[in-house]
């Protein structure tokens, strides 16, 4: 399978670090639903916040298929799960309008970084598909 980035790419820089799944949504023990806590809630904002300049009226990535970089940078080498901030992140994506749903990454890469300050960098690029020849 041949593939080539063309089209559009975009890079997104949120000054925080998204909270961890535990952190940013509970469960109703009454009617086991799901639900978004505080800190899930403020990061949705943060993140639509940083993507105005690129969302306007609609849905910046409608049915394209992405490549989706992440760096989170740390302020501590404190042990924690990359994998269980993705969610988090991916969501609040969704949430900002930048893409419609995460089902439409085939590519994604976290990455984990160490700075002064906490930010996350996001690099999300549309990738075209020109031949889909498997050859096995």
């Amino acid at each position: 399978m041949k593939k080539e980035l063309k089209g559009k790419k975009i890079v997104i820089e949120v000054p925080d670090i998204p909270p961890s799944v535990n952190h940013a949504y509970g469960t109703n023990f009454k009617t086991g639903a799901r639900y978004l806590k505080s800190a899930g809630r403020k990061f949705q904002e943060l993140v639509a916040w940083h993507c105005l300049a690129f969302v306007k009226p609609g849905i910046l990535f409608q049915k394209e298929r992405l490549k989706v970089e992440i760096e989170v940078y740390f302020d501590n080498k404190r042990r924690c799960d990359l994998d269980n901030r993705l969610k988090v992140l991916l969501d609040a994506l969704e949430y900002a309008r930048v893409l419609k749903d995460d089902s439409q990454i085939d590519d994604l890469r976290i990455v984990r970084k160490y700075a002064e300050e906490r930010k996350t960098k996001i690099t999300i690029s549309e990738i075209k598909y020109e031949d889909e020849t498997v050859i096995l």
